[in-house]
Order: C-alpha cells, then structure tokens, then sequence
C-alpha cells in the first residue's frame, strides 16, 4: 500500500508515529480513514491525525513518559526541518 504525505505537517506525524513506537515502546491499536491510535496498558494514549497529536495519559504517576514523548515530538520536527531543507512555509 502506498501513502502520499501531502504536506510537511503530514510528514512531521508520520515520523513522530514511528519515533513514539520505537522509543516509548507503543503498538498501533486501532486505526480509521484519518487517525492512528497507540497505547501501552500503563495509561499512555496516543493519537495521530493528518492534523495534529494528542496525548493522553491517565496516570501522570509516568510523567517521564509524558516528557518522553514530548521530546520525541521535538527531535522527530526538527529532523523533518532538516529533511525538507528549512522552514516550508507553503504545507502550514
């Protein structure tokens, strides 16, 4: 299957999915026609939509995770910004 990211903010979610499972250990559980969920059983949702993240914890007993995740977010922009050369003001 194939799947044309049609923006730099598609991108940026769609790296952000693979940086989150690959580092806080989260599995797809579900997915519809514009969202992907993941979760872990210890309280940490997230989803990713063609237009933004959530994140939802239910326990912020796993705050590191939350910071976690949050710095993933930031590293996997930062990468897409470099891929893309700088700044690309027409996908906002």
């Amino acid at each position: 299957m194939q799947i044309k990211l049609n923006s730099k903010k598609e991108l940026e979610l769609f790296y952000i999915g693979l940086m989150l499972g690959k580092e806080l250990q989260v599995v797809e559980e579900w997915t519809n026609h514009e969202c992907v969920g993941f979760g872990d059983f210890e309280g940490l949702n997230i989803v990713l939509s063609k237009h933004h993240m959530s994140l939802d914890f239910d326990h912020m007993d796993n705050r590191e995770r939350y910071f976690s995740a949050i710095g993933v977010v930031h590293e996997a922009k930062r990468e897409v910004k470099e891929w893309l050369g700088g700044d690309d003001e027409t996908s906002k």
